[in-house]
């Protein structure tokens, strides 16, 4: 080796790529006090494959209708601060330690919304799973606090319409998520508005969902 010999560093390209540094919003639906707001490709698809790696218990949804237990092919789990539960569709589900990837993907998500979350529900939704209309009004969410949800894995599509007093809907809105978009429900939405996952007979392969949320 010569005294002329040089030495080149060469860094390896992260499997996860970081936050763009600007991508702007589209306004899906929104009133004066609230607002559905959507962040197109923000995070890298990559984190889909990190989290099944990181996370392998998810227990199947079964929510409580009318007295009687269903099985839902939705699969749910938690993370959060300690202590944190959440109580919905009949049942509770307390939050597990967080992971290092979920924490990596919930303090992008506060620096984009400008919002801080202590828990998030994920969701593993396999081809065929959907979810029915409703809104996330349970009594354990802050009233009026952001939810943030990122989609990895498949596209799905996503539907929201406004609620009128007396029963009256407006027209369904539909949003198609893809792998690695935000989408935020803000304000009053979730008394304004509900959202569902409808049914998809052609959708193949599996969608994770995580909502971030303010819990009391």
């Amino acid at each position: 080796m010569t005294a002329k010999t040089k030495f080149r560093l060469v860094l390896a390209t992260p499997i996860v790529q970081s936050v763009p540094a600007k991508i702007e919003p589209q306004v899906i639906a929104g009133t004066e006090t609230s607002h559905c707001l959507l962040w197109k490709g923000l995070f890298d698809p990559a984190y889909y494959d990190l989290l099944l790696a990181e996370i392998t218990d998810w227990p199947q949804d079964k929510p409580v209708v009318y007295g009687k237990q269903h099985i839902m092919a939705r699969c749910v789990t938690a993370q959060g601060n300690p202590g944190i539960s959440y109580r919905f569709s009949g049942q509770s589900i307390g939050a597990k330690s967080w992971t290092p990837t979920i924490l990596e993907i919930k303090q992008k998500v506060e620096e984009v919304t400008g919002s801080k979350y202590n828990f998030v529900l994920l969701n593993k939704y396999p081809a065929k799973a959907y979810l029915g209309w409703h809104s996330d009004s349970e009594k354990d969410i802050v009233n009026g606090a952001t939810i943030a949800s990122v989609s990895l894995g498949v596209r799905r599509d996503f539907q929201v319409r406004r609620e009128y007093p007396g029963g009256k809907v407006g027209p369904i809105i539909p949003i198609p998520l893809g792998a690695g978009d935000l989408l935020t429900m803000e304000g009053a939405f979730q008394s304004e508005y509900k959202h569902c996952v409808p049914k998809r007979a052609k959708v193949e392969g599996m969608r994770i969902n995580l909502t971030f949320r303010l819990m009391h």
